[in-house]
């Protein structure tokens, strides 16, 4: 049986000294190098670029006004689904919406929200025109936030997700499997 993977190799790189020098930049006195070329020098990019790829933290926490950052993981996390996401959160809007587009073509989104929630039904439908397929059902038996991918992956989330970064928050990984199906199960008596 053949290996089909592919192996990454670090291999050396060979920097004559004069090169080095123009990697070298004085700020404030002192003698400084960029987080990239010093990674380049050392080949180091293959490894930052593995981990980052195959790192996933558990818990993620943020604090007042990180907005864009919240933002940007939330976005990843609902780009990782390849058939479905199923939102529960009681405070859905547009805002809501606007973050959900972000996914990939062809992933259906079901949002478990609150019956006082600012989400129309021809806030819906005009999400449904672009971006098929949302179904909202309302529930009041939730507290908490929850978004889970493909009915395998679930996240627990401290904020709305149309607030995330406001104040204060984290987003954790649900390891434990049979949390997400007691989820499901639950969702399914809905």
């Amino acid at each position: 049986m053949t290996n089909t993977k592919e192996k990454t190799e670090i291999v050396p790189v060979i920097i004559q000294t004069k090169d080095i020098g123009r990697l070298i930049y004085t700020i404030r006195g002192k003698q400084v190098m960029l987080d990239h070329d010093l990674a380049a020098l050392y080949g180091f990019d293959k490894v930052f670029q593995y981990i980052e790829d195959h790192a996933e933290s558990e818990q993620k926490i943020f604090f007042d006004g990180q907005i864009y950052d919240a933002f940007s993981l939330i976005t990843s996390i609902i780009q990782k689904a390849q058939k479905e996401i199923i939102l529960i959160d009681g405070y859905v809007d547009v805002d809501t919406l606007n973050i959900l587009a972000k996914k990939n073509t062809g992933v259906d989104v079901k949002i478990f929200t609150y019956a006082s929630a600012r989400l129309t039904n021809t806030d819906a439908a005009n999400f449904n025109a672009q971006y098929p397929t949302l179904t909202v059902m309302k529930t009041q038996v939730f507290h908490d936030r929850f978004i889970i991918l493909d009915g395998k992956t679930a996240y627990h989330i401290g904020a709305s997700i149309k607030d995330a970064g406001k104040k204060c928050f984290g987003i954790t990984l649900l390891e434990d499997p049979g949390m997400v199906t007691d989820l499901l199960n639950r969702l399914s008596t809905v």
